[in-house]
């Protein structure tokens, strides 16, 4: 990968097909205090990672829609 500086690195990365799903898969799995093992969270994961990818990678855009999820807004914390 050759790249000219950090506007380069940044679009390096991001025209990378891995970026979107391995970025949305880590956030989601810290979001959810979770892995995304789960054939549910797997499809979450992809639909998250569809979307980002198709918003032009905005972090912003991505968090609002895992946290007004379904998945996000229904899960319960583990009991320690």
């Amino acid at each position: 990968m050759r790249f000219d500086g950090g506007v380069g690195l940044a679009s390096s990365v991001a025209a990378e097909p891995a970026f979107a799903r391995c970025l949305v898969k880590n956030l989601y799995v810290y979001a959810m205090a979770q892995g995304a093992d789960g054939a549910a969270d797997q499809d979450q994961v992809a639909r998250l990672a569809e979307g980002f990818a198709s918003s032009g990678h905005k972090l912003g855009s991505l968090i609002s829609t895992l946290v007004t999820s379904d998945m996000f807004r229904s899960r319960r914390p583990d009991a320690d």
